[in-house]
């Protein structure tokens, strides 16, 4: 099984956190666009498996969500978000 706490740690808590991102802000998106694009650009309202599709599209020619891993020291990461790489 899974003898180490890091690997326990990462499965109970990171990759349900990244599953409700990654459902939770294509709502949002889709909110924001449905609220928007229709009044001022005439563009018709998206479902939310549209814009999640959309969602993905976009994040795989972008980069993803621009978050940064650095290794800081042995076994130690750091993780920032939006600086580009620098």
């Amino acid at each position: 099984m899974l003898a180490d706490p890091r690997q326990r740690r990462y499965l109970s808590v990171v990759l349900p956190t990244v599953a409700v991102v990654l459902f939770l802000l294509p709502l949002f998106l889709c909110y924001l666009w449905n609220t928007t694009m229709p009044g001022v650009f005439g563009l018709p309202p998206l479902g939310y498996w549209q814009m999640f599709r959309l969602f993905l599209l976009v994040s795989s020619f972008t980069g993803g969500t621009g978050a940064v891993v650095r290794e800081t020291a042995p076994h130690r990461r750091e993780y920032v978000l939006g600086t580009g790489g620098r």
